[in-house]
């Protein structure tokens, strides 16, 4: 069986590899500096159905505080 699995990260590393390589399948990058825990949580909270949106049609999503940057 294939898991579809969604690599959720803060590190530019793996923007990178994702460029270069294509890898992982799908990407969401969490581009917010530094912020409190509780207040990643409610970020993700208010925008968890658009990124679930973006994701269903993009590879890579980018979250930031203010703006949601999707990239194919």
């Amino acid at each position: 069986m294939c898991e579809q699995r969604i690599v959720v990260t803060k590190d530019e590393d793996f923007v990178r590899t994702f460029l270069l390589r294509g890898e992982p399948p799908d990407l969401l990058l969490v581009a917010t500096g530094n912020i409190a825990n509780s207040d990643l949580e409610e970020l993700l909270r208010r925008h968890w159905s658009r990124i679930e949106t973006a994701l269903a049609t993009s590879r890579f999503v980018e979250l930031q505080c203010d703006v949601r940057v999707i990239r194919t």
